[in-house]
């Protein structure tokens, strides 16, 4: 059975070694969303926000600065991101 399009949910600052990541968990069936936000802290804070509100089962994330996504981190857990 394929999971839903919430299951994973991709970030990354970097493109390089994201594509086989995506190809990896695609391969595990499930649906994938990437987005790609080249430094920008606040665009990247918004999409971990809205990943948070459509309850997707997981976020892979780089950090492009120390502590710029602590609190909305904090948020993804409080919401039983584990």
């Amino acid at each position: 059975m394929r999971n839903t399009s919430s299951d994973v949910e991709l970030r990354s600052s970097a493109r390089a070694p994201f594509e086989k990541r995506r190809a990896q968990a695609e391969k595990s069936g499930n649906d994938v969303r990437t987005s790609f936000h080249s430094g920008d802290v606040p665009s990247q804070q918004e999409a971990i926000r809205a990943a948070i509100s459509t309850k997707a089962r997981g976020i892979v994330t780089s950090t492009p600065d120390p502590g710029s996504l602590t609190k909305v981190i904090a948020d993804a857990h409080a919401a039983a991101f584990r």
